[in-house]
């Protein structure tokens, strides 16, 4: 005695598992598609990072040694030099408008000052040594 399975049973369990397949397809497909944004989000900030690594890495010395040539800072006793690894700017007396500007064009270089020691003389000078990584 066996009984026969009305074929619209099995027609509606083939629909339902059709449906769940295809809910689970589309949600898996969302996850990948915002993996993929993530990813590229992430691949555009590790391009800006490297991009400031290596502006950061190498200072142009040139640059600082035609700027502290100029007429501005021929009085000044400035001394430049590259000495240990490093690029080493000194000077016993500067003016104050002087180290002002020096300061100005040096910190808004994307360079790394490794040290900076400036001394008051008086109202109008003071002593500056400050060292720049290479």
């Amino acid at each position: 005695m066996i009984r026969n399975i009305n074929p619209l049973y099995i027609l509606a369990i083939m629909l339902l598992i059709l449906f769940n397949l295809i809910w689970k397809n589309i949600s898996i497909e969302n996850s990948i598609a915002q993996e993929h944004a993530e990813r590229a989000s992430t691949t555009m900030m590790a391009k800006g990072i490297v991009a400031l690594k290596n502006v950061m890495k190498t200072p142009d010395t040139r640059q600082i040694d035609k700027f502290l040539n100029t007429a501005q800072f021929s009085g000044s006793g400035l001394s430049h030099r590259v000495e240990n690894g490093r690029y080493v700017i000194e000077s016993k007396g500067i003016d104050a408008r002087q180290l002002q500007t020096l300061l100005n064009y040096v910190l808004n270089m994307s360079i790394n000052v490794a040290q900076l020691k400036i001394e008051r003389i008086d109202d109008m000078q003071a002593s500056l040594y400050m060292e720049i990584s290479l």
